[in-house]
């Protein structure tokens, strides 16, 4: 992942290794795509602040709106139909499968696509002052067990997710600090840094970039 602050533009080449660990044999996968949430009307989100009585995010201006731009999306190499499961739903990204995949076996999905990062004044998490505070940032996959958990981002901080390994490389201009719950490397690379986030057995990332230090590991 690469961060581009010009523009609040966060750039993702993202694999996941999906494996389906039930007895059903899966026709399609759905993935969480929640930043997508902050991208217009009719996204859940907007909704639900709304019936909060919190009209920020419905009358918002495009410059601190969020969203996704997926570029290209393949299965197992190959490309792959994908949609939003509906129009009220765009926080959702349903793929078609071309093989079916059966139990016990896995599949390699690659996605590669943009996030437009949201303003933090809508649900605290997003662009701030000075950085950005980021939580459900990446594309998840669904929980599946007795069918999909399929679930929409509506601020209550409750998205299930199954524990999961990861490896994320990401590269900032190297005024910015980077805090994570992640074990972290970084490599100076002239005007940027490179950093290495890791984690086993993990279920969410959340991660601080700013141009403050304002986190000490213990």
């Amino acid at each position: 992942a690469q961060l581009d602050n010009t523009k609040d533009i966060i750039r993702i080449n993202q694999r996941i290794i999906f494996y389906n660990d039930s007895d059903t044999t899966l026709t399609h996968i759905y993935l969480h795509n929640w930043a997508n949430g902050y991208k217009n009307n009719k996204a859940p989100l907007a909704k639900r602040l709304i019936e909060d009585y919190d009209k920020s995010l419905y009358f918002a201006n495009q410059k601190d709106r969020g969203f996704t731009t997926i570029k290209n999306l393949t299965v197992d190499y190959e490309t792959a139909a994908f949609s939003e499961v509906e129009d009220d739903k765009i926080d959702i990204i349903k793929i078609v499968l071309n093989t079916p995949l059966s139990p016990k076996k896995s599949t390699t999905i690659n996605i590669a696509y943009d996030v437009k990062i949201p303003s933090a004044k809508f649900t605290r998490y997003g662009k701030t002052k000075t950085g950005y505070h980021l939580r459900y940032w990446y594309l998840i996959p669904a929980v599946f067990k007795d069918g999909w958990k399929t679930m929409s981002n509506l601020n209550m901080d409750d998205l299930l997710t199954n524990s999961t390994d990861y490896n994320i490389k990401i590269t900032l201009p190297k005024y910015y600090y980077l805090s994570s719950n992640l074990n972290e490397q970084k490599t100076p690379k002239g005007t940027v840094n490179e950093f290495l986030l890791t984690g086993k057995q993990i279920t969410e990332v959340l991660m601080n970039i700013d141009i403050k230090n304002n986190y000490k590991s213990f």
